[in-house]
């Protein structure tokens, strides 16, 4: 929603009046002293120091957004570890994310509180993270499970095969028999399954 006019109005003045005193300051950490909040200033630093140990960023919201300002003309690759979100559709925001040429991971159109499409694509960058790190490798690895719950499987499993079955020797010699190769255990479950006749269903007249 636009801002009411009067509000505006008030706010430009302060704007205006804090220009005046600073016209010359052109320095970043001075400007964060004389313009910035305690606020800006707490992010401005917790930014740097995060990207200075190469960990994600999620910029959510116009503070977020001009914190990330005077974050990147202290030490500018600090923009290379931010994802942008977006929980509103403030005209500010088009601009901002416009200085950084970049866009929000997500445009849902939200009206909601700064933080807000943060939380919402939080699991999209963990799926994403997870495709990088946890996917198997290999022609056909079948399908993966989280750490700990393949090292449980490991455990239970005499033949430390990991998968919903590991599937019988009899079956394994048969698979490489017939396709020229081993199968993965859920490939022999489930052809060992394809391979046993269904059992009728009957309502008992017989």
């Amino acid at each position: 929603d636009d801002m009411d006019s009067d509000v505006l109005a008030s706010r430009m003045v302060v704007l205006d009046s804090a220009f005046g005193r600073h016209r010359k300051v052109d320095d970043p950490i001075e400007a964060l002293a004389a313009l910035g909040g305690f606020e800006i200033a707490v992010m401005v630093g917790v930014m740097l120091v995060a990207a200075s140990k190469r960990h994600l960023l999620m910029v959510d919201g116009m503070p977020a957004c001009a914190a990330l300002v005077v974050a990147a003309r202290i030490a500018q690759p600090v923009t290379d570890y931010c994802v942008f979100c977006r929980s509103h559709t403030h005209l500010g925001l088009d601009q901002a994310l416009n200085l950084f040429r970049a866009s929000a991971l997500l445009e849902m159109g939200l009206e909601s509180t700064d933080g807000t499409g943060a939380t919402l694509a939080w699991p999209l960058v963990r799926s994403a993270a997870a495709l990088l790190s946890e996917v198997a490798d290999g022609e056909d690895p079948g399908p993966t499970l989280p750490g700990s719950l393949a090292g449980q499987d490991a455990e239970k499993s005499p033949s430390g095969s990991v998968g919903p079955n590991s599937g019988s020797e009899r079956d394994s010699e048969s698979d490489s028999e017939s396709d020229g190769g081993p199968r993965v255990g859920w490939e022999q479950d489930a052809r060992a399954h394809a391979r046993t006749e269904p059992t009728p269903l009957t309502d008992g007249s017989d």
